[in-house]
């Protein structure tokens, strides 16, 4: 059983590596860690070695868990502000994964007409221009009415990119008491959405996720969990 999950595991961190690159060290997660557990099922032959092992896994799984549930949350409905995080932008216009978002948020915003966007990020050493901006232009294209998006362009990170959200609505309110916020991202990305947000005081949250290419979700599922451990220990 070992053999045949390090195998599986070898063979999807190969397909990762095809489709993502070798730029990014999480893209090389399932081919070391498959690896690892091969070369370990093959040295520890004490049953009782692999507890510590057990138990990170089991930790693992139950971290996957709470990600996963939160990604299938839906947004209340008129909504004072829709939140979007940014993603790359390139010169054809927003990447595959921010169309996805701004699908969503284009798709609220047609049904809540009352509802302002806040499209967030900032101009990328790669980028042709702000994310923020390119968001702004592909749901202007679609037909929303440009006076009502907001521009967030000086976000490098989920953090930033909330808190300066955050800052915006807060400069046409005095509180946050009773605005109703939807935050839209990638959905393995909500549950540390929530996480930042609840901390840097926001209420009355909810969220929409959109989903990238099936093949690819247990690969970024697997990096939200790290990501987030970080976060517990930096925010």
């Amino acid at each position: 059983m070992i053999v045949i999950l390090s195998l599986i595991m070898i063979i999807y961190g190969i397909v990762i590596l095809s489709i993502l690159g070798f730029n990014y060290w999480f893209n090389y997660f399932y081919l070391f860690a498959g690896i690892s557990l091969l070369i370990i099922s093959r040295i520890i032959k004490n049953k009782y070695l692999y507890i510590p092992f057990i138990i990170l896994i089991i930790m693992f799984l139950i971290g996957e868990m709470f990600i996963i549930n939160f990604s299938l949350s839906k947004p209340h409905k008129d909504a004072d502000y829709l939140i979007v995080l940014g993603s790359k932008t390139n010169t054809y216009g927003p990447s595959t994964d921010f169309r996805a978002r701004l699908n969503l948020a284009y798709d609220y915003l047609n049904n809540n007409p009352k509802t302002i966007a806040i499209i967030s990020g900032a101009k990328g050493d790669n980028e042709p221009t702000s994310e923020a901006l390119s968001g702004k232009r592909y749901l202007v294209d679609k037909g929303i009415d440009p006076k009502r998006i907001l521009l967030e362009d000086r976000s490098y990170s989920t953090l930033q990119n909330i808190t300066n959200s955050k800052d915006i609505i807060l400069k046409y309110h005095n509180d946050l008491e009773n605005i109703k916020v939807v935050i839209i991202s990638s959905n393995f990305h909500l549950f540390r959405a929530n996480y930042i947000a609840k901390k840097i005081g926001l209420r009355n949250l909810s969220f929409n996720g959109s989903r990238g290419l099936f093949i690819l979700e247990p690969h970024y599922f697997a990096r939200e969990f790290f990501a987030m451990i970080k976060e517990l220990f930096t925010l």
